[in-house]
């Protein structure tokens, strides 16, 4: 009977053991539920950063365009009354 205590308290032993990690196994479990829902958190706040971000820029170049065509007309503008002012001037015998 002696090898039977040895083999049930052994068994009993590992049986100790089991339960320890099962408990262990189980809040692992519970840490990367975690940790992976929070990454999707962080992914979905990154996307959204992405898309305001993406909107910001395409409104930055459109304006970007907008002045450069200002810009453009302003120039031909200047050009024009530089020749009607030279003009002026040359009519008028000031150069």
């Amino acid at each position: 009977m002696d090898k039977e205590t040895q083999i049930i308290s052994m068994l009993e032993s590992i049986l100790e053991r089991l339960d320890t990690h099962g408990q262990q196994l189980h809040e692992h479990g519970q840490i990367l539920t975690a940790l992976r829902s929070g990454q999707e958190h962080l992914k979905a706040e990154v996307d959204g950063l992405t898309v305001s971000t993406a909107k910001e820029f395409g409104a930055l170049k459109e304006q970007l365009a907008e002045q450069s065509a200002s810009m453009a007309i302003m120039k031909d503008d200047i050009w024009k009354n530089r020749a009607d002012i030279q003009r002026i001037k040359t009519t008028m015998g000031m150069s």
